[in-house]
């Protein structure tokens, strides 16, 4: 008795190459929409650069390194990173915030963006940074302001 001829035969392991590819252009679809989205705008309320502040630290914070777009723990690794590598972490933060909203952080190794003017609405988000040379936590901020 002869069986029933199937429509895929997957004797050398095709149908598993082929959803391992769709797995993978899914899951960098799902990657490249994070990449690029942008924090919400601001509408002059330090609540709302609270906001802001977080989903922007979490996007500097957790993002792959890529070329000329350096994650934020690569840049704080060593003062000669951040020498390097701080423009375009402020360059990146530019991109991603609303227009009127400015960036500023502040680290043990200096500071990079624009300092808030006297009077500027802002919202000053403390965090930790690790210097990977000697493995010690850093007090960083970083301060979004519009005014």
């Amino acid at each position: 008795m002869r069986g029933r001829r199937r429509l895929i035969d997957d004797r050398e392991g095709a149908l598993h190459i082929i959803e391992a590819i769709i797995g993978g252009l899914l899951m960098l679809s799902c990657v490249a929409c994070l990449d690029g989205m942008s924090p919400g705008s601001a509408r002059e309320n330090p609540d709302d650069l609270e906001r802001m502040s977080g989903d922007l630290l979490y996007v500097l914070e957790y993002r792959e390194n890529r070329p000329g777009h350096p994650g934020l723990a690569q840049a704080l690794s060593t003062p000669a990173a951040w020498v390097e590598l701080s423009p375009a972490i402020v360059s990146d933060m530019r991109d991603r915030l609303p227009a009127g909203v400015r960036s500023c952080l502040m680290t043990p190794y200096g500071m990079a963006g624009s300092y808030p003017p006297d009077g500027a609405v802002m919202y000053v988000r403390p965090f930790l940074g690790l210097r990977m040379d000697t493995h010690e936590a850093m007090d960083c901020r970083l301060i979004l302001w519009t005014g």
